[in-house]
């Protein structure tokens, strides 16, 4: 889980770092130079926001039960969207929401995928395959 959560910065700012010029406004010089100075940003934002939310919400999750990919990819669009709650940029919330939803995804496939904390332990009950004594 670890693993998952300290590639998150990374991740956040590779992806700002491609992404920003192509929501940038066509026209502007220094594409480069802007996109270097957002994705260093997003590394600084997403390492505060990965040891005071993201891990808080990751153990918070496992321990009400399996962590599905759906919970991750919600939890991951709401945090990246929290800096840029106070501003009213729809670019901006767009941005925001594909940086979180890649960063969630890939914390689940490396972090979560194929361990104890991704089964539903109550699902067996449900569909009938363990009967109760």
């Amino acid at each position: 889980m670890l693993l998952g959560l300290l590639l998150q910065p990374v991740v956040a700012a590779g992806l700002a770092f491609v992404g920003f010029p192509l929501l940038n406004s066509p026209g502007t010089g220094h594409a480069a130079d802007a996109a270097r100075s957002i994705a260093i940003v997003v590394f600084i934002v997403a390492l505060v926001f990965v040891l005071a939310a993201a891990w808080p919400a990751v153990l918070w999750l496992a321990k009400r039960g399996p962590v599905k990919l759906t919970h991750a990819l919600l939890f991951g669009v709401a945090l990246a969207n929290v800096p840029i709650a106070i501003g009213n940029s729809a670019r901006a919330v767009v941005f925001a929401s594909f940086i979180g939803l890649v960063s969630a995804a890939l914390f689940w496939i490396i972090s979560i995928r194929g361990t104890d904390l991704a089964r539903d332990i109550a699902r067996p009950l449900v569909t009938g395959e363990i009967e109760l004594e």
